[in-house]
């Protein structure tokens, strides 16, 4: 088979980042689905993998296949049947259409009840159901848990390089352009993968130390040899739960497979030789608020703080409120924007209808060890609680945070939400009614990427917090991935 124009490429995309640890389980419900066109109509014109697999596939002059796309914001292990169902409606799709090649935007970090490893799953069966002549590309978040048999059921994957992520789009034209190799027949490709059994908790954003030295070690690496094509290195999702979990290098060589193995060697030693680097701590709630507080009285942008322990892109429920109850405390004239999980309490606030005063005990329903926190407010608005992100991450993408209510208790604003509040970007202000500038503190649940959205407008600063995504290493829970630093001494 050689790459023609009209050549028919099957699209698609399931995605989900799964947290071990969150007791609540991911149901069909969580999952914004597309089928056929809607697919493109959804994705096309957004800033992500698979919007930049369409476009670039429109580019060379192929035709798109939209096939089927399914995303729930990160969260507990998928149910079973639900996984079931969504890789049946994909394989179903693409057995139905004629196609030449397969390019999907996956996580690689999807779980399920008794399913470690979903996505290897899919493709095992995808695989099965059309053979080995289509060739399948796949386009993967850097915090996926890349196992053996993800990598030997495609032609090839390729990660993301930047976290916070920033590069979505790059890594779906960079999966889509190695698919045309693979059809033309231009290279013959050979792969190498090694996990290494640590977390990275800490210092794992990729242009600073420790990270930006491996990536420098890899470049280093990949100037050396003559065949190279692609190497990509997961910083596995660290509130996953499997056997195997590490840090994993997937690299792939045009017919060098002692290559592929030395790089992929390379990296994974180098990656080992300082993993006691990525162990750290977050700044308290202390220094955090006295930023915050010298900010607001000098007048200067407001400061975005990431809510560590409980990052809803971390997979956590979203219910913690121990910033807000901190802030109220010592901090009670700052102005601030605050979401919290609680579908009880929106129901609360429906029932009683914008302009009245509730008491509630708020948050911690579903995270352990959290306490709710008692709050007098005026509910000021009512909402659907859907909105698209105008900022970087994610651009496009429709924020759906369910039945919505905005609570007002004295200077802190709350957006009280029936789904995780994943949103990190300026519209969650918006959506209050509020300029970003009224507040000076907004609380994201995000321990990375609200910078890539906020950080034009906000002073962006992480707080370690508790919750089902802290990174100290005595509160972590895992058991299938050990033994695995630094919960066991390695």
């Amino acid at each position: 088979m050689t790459w023609q124009a009209h050549n028919r490429v099957a699209v698609g995309l399931i995605w989900q980042e799964t947290n071990s640890f969150n007791p609540l389980a991911t149901e069909t419900s969580d999952f914004i689905t597309h089928e056929g066109d809607a697919v493109l109509s959804a994705y096309e014109a957004t800033a992500t993998a698979l919007g930049g697999i369409i476009r670039r596939l429109r580019a060379l002059g192929a035709v798109p296949i939209p096939t089927f796309a399914a995303k729930a914001r990160p969260g507990g292990p998928i149910r079973d049947a639900v996984v079931e169902d969504l890789i049946a409606r994909l394989i179903d799709r693409v057995k139905s259409e004629e196609i030449d090649a397969i390019c999907l935007e996956l996580h690689g970090g999807m779980a399920s009840e008794t399913v470690a490893d979903v996505e290897g799953l899919l493709l095992s069966r995808l695989r099965k159901a059309i053979g080995r002549s289509v060739p399948i590309s796949v386009a993967l978040d850097l915090h996926g848990h890349i196992t053996d048999r993800m990598v030997a059921n495609v032609n090839f994957l390729t990660g993301y390089r930047t976290h916070p992520h920033s590069d979505m789009v790059e890594t779906g034209e960079r999966a889509t352009e190695m698919l045309m190799n693979i059809v033309q027949r231009r290279v013959k490709l050979v792969s190498a993968r090694r996990s290494v059994p640590f977390l990275a908790l800490w210092r794992d954003e990729t242009a600073e130390p420790p990270m930006r030295d491996v990536y420098q070690t890899l470049v280093t690496e990949a100037a050396r040899h003559q065949h190279y094509i692609d190497a990509s290195i997961f910083n596995t999702h660290p509130f996953l739960d499997a056997p195997g979990l590490g840090q994993v290098v997937v690299s792939y060589f045009d017919d060098d497979t002692p290559a592929a193995v030395s790089l992929t060697n390379a990296i994974a030693d180098k990656l080992w030789s300082i993993r006691k680097e990525f162990v750290g701590e977050a700044p308290g709630l202390d220094e955090v608020f006295a930023r915050a507080d010298k900010a607001a009285r000098e007048g200067s942008q407001p400061v975005a703080i990431g809510d560590q322990g409980d990052s809803v892109l971390a997979g956590t429920p979203g219910d913690s409120v121990e910033i807000a109850r901190y802030a109220a405390k010592y901090y009670p004239a700052l102005r601030g924007l605050i979401p919290v999980f609680d579908p009880q309490a929106v129901a609360t606030a429906r029932a009683a209808g914008i302009g009245t005063t509730v008491t509630l005990h708020l948050g911690a329903s579903i995270t352990p060890e959290l306490v709710p926190l008692e709050l007098t407010a005026i509910v000021v608005a009512l909402t659907d609680g859907i909105f698209p992100n105008e900022g970087s991450y994610m651009k496009g993408v429709l924020n759906d945070m369910g039945a919505t209510a905005i609570l007002q208790a004295g200077a802190q604003t709350f957006i009280v939400t029936s789904r995780a509040p994943s949103a990190c970007d300026p519209g969650l202000a918006r959506h209050t009614g509020k300029a970003l500038t009224n507040f000076q503190y907004i609380v994201v649940k995000s321990s990375n990427h609200f910078r890539l959205s906020l950080s034009p407008a906000c002073d962006c600063i992480v707080a370690a917090t508790p919750g089902l995504s802290s990174r100290k290493p005595d509160y972590l829970r895992h058991q299938k991935a050990r033994p695995i630093f630094p919960v066991d001494e390695l």
